[in-house]
C-alpha cells in the first residue's frame, strides 16, 4: 500500500478541523465536553499548521497525521484514519512510516499520548509495540523506542 503525506495548508483549515473533531469528538466529549469554538482556537493557537499532513492513497485522503520532533523524539500528536478507511492496515503503515522518518532524523523514540477512554488506539499503540510510560486520570503516554 503507497501512502503519501501531503502538508495541509491554510485554506484547508475547516476541513481538518472537520476530521479532527470527527476523530477526537467522542473522546473529548467524554472527558470535558465538547466545545467548538474553544476547540476550534486550541487547534489554531497550539499547534502549528505544518505538523500536518494529509495521508492519502492515490487521489483519496484517508487519514490525518500530525507529528512532530520534540527533542531527541517525534511525538504524534494525532493520527486519525478516516472511518470509510478503517481496518485497512492504514495506521500501522503511518506509524511505520512516522518510526522511520524519527530514526532518519536520530530520534531515540516515539511518542504519543491517548485519551484512556480510546481503548481501541491504545490497544492499537501497543500492538506495535508501545508501552505506557506515564498514566494520568484521563490520558496515557506511550513510546516505543527506537534503539
Amino acid at each position: 500500500m503507497k501512502l503519501v503525506l501531503e502538508p495541509i495548508v491554510k485554506s484547508e483549515f475547516e476541513d481538518l478541523f472537520v476530521r479532527i473533531k470527527e476523530g477526537i469528538f467522542p473522546y473529548v466529549d467524554a472527558v470535558f465536553g465538547w466545545d467548538d469554538k474553544f476547540q476550534r482556537q486550541r487547534l489554531e493557537n497550539e499547534y502549528s499548521l505544518d505538523w500536518f499532513y494529509w495521508v492519502k492513497m492515490k487521489q483519496d485522503r484517508v487519514g490525518v497525521l500530525c507529528y512532530k520532533r520534540h527533542n531527541a523524539s517525534c511525538h504524534v500528536h494525532w493520527l486519525i484514519v478516516f472511518p470509510e478507511w478503517r481496518q485497512r492496515n492504514i495506521g500501522t503503515s503511518i506509524m511505520a512510516f512516522v518510526q522511520k522518518k524519527a530514526r532518519e532524523s536520530g530520534c531515540t523514540a516515539v511518542t504519543l499520548s491517548s485519551f484512556k477512554c480510546n481503548a481501541n488506539a491504545i490497544q492499537f499503540y501497543q500492538g506495535l509495540g508501545y508501552v505506557i510510560i506515564e498514566e494520568e486520570e484521563d490520558f496515557v503516554s506511550m513510546s516505543l523506542s527506537l534503539r
